[in-house]
């Protein structure tokens, strides 16, 4: 079995320059607990992620307000990736090695 297989083709994705209450706003709606993070929205490169985690622990109780940036909390490179063709098992051995859990 492929990576393909079980990943989600069109996932959620949030920009940099969007609001930590955008992003919190598309977990809710999407039932997700991470979001991927792009540059833009006309570029879509890939350039961290950001997690539930990361809007509770980094913003939230830090007491940052709701119009915050995205940029400003999310996980940054150097990203950990792979192509749709990978087998699970490479991945899911990549996942431990780096110690990710999404």
């Amino acid at each position: 079995m492929l990576v393909r297989d079980l990943m989600t083709r069109r996932p959620a994705l949030i920009a940099a320059d969007d609001s930590i209450a955008q992003a919190a706003e598309q977990m809710c709606l999407r039932c997700v607990g991470m979001l991927p993070v792009i540059d833009n929205y006309e570029n879509r490169r890939l350039i961290g992620i950001i997690t539930d985690r990361d809007i509770v622990t980094r913003h939230l109780a830090k007491g940052h307000g709701p119009f915050a940036l995205v940029r400003d909390f999310m996980s940054r490179e150097p990203l950990v990736t792979v192509q749709p063709d990978t087998p699970l098992l490479e991945a899911a051995e990549k996942m431990a090695a780096h110690h990710v859990r999404r």
